[in-house]
């Protein structure tokens, strides 16, 4: 689990979903399928990974950012030959860092207008 900046939500995984509980209303929020969730700008998006296996490995996945406003969960494009895991974004949002299934590298993709 991991709390907000402004300690209002806690954002955690349960059987493979992404929920967001919301202390004051005490309101869970279904993001969806996903793993490696982390918080960008504080509470106000969240950014994971949405993946697809054979049974055995990963074939296929996506970085997705999720808006606590609109409720809306938008794909952040990164190269087509790379399955990315574990994805971070810098505090000030110009930089997605991730892991790549395939090789173990880490890469890092410039961002423009996340926020």
């Amino acid at each position: 689990p991991s709390i907000s900046d402004d300690g209002r939500f806690v954002l955690f995984i349960h059987l493979d979903t992404i929920k967001v509980l919301d202390t004051v209303s005490n309101k869970t929020i279904e993001i969806g399928r996903g793993s490696s969730p982390s918080w960008v700008f504080g509470s106000k998006k969240i950014v994971y990974t949405s993946t697809l296996d054979d049974g055995k490995n990963i074939t296929y996945s996506e970085v997705r950012l999720f808006d606590m406003n609109s409720r809306i969960s938008k794909v952040i494009a990164v190269p087509s030959d790379k399955i990315p895991l574990a994805p971070s974004v810098s505090p000030d949002g110009s930089k997605l860092l991730y892991t790549d299934e395939l090789t173990g590298n880490l890469f890092i993709k410039t961002l423009d207008g996340l926020k």
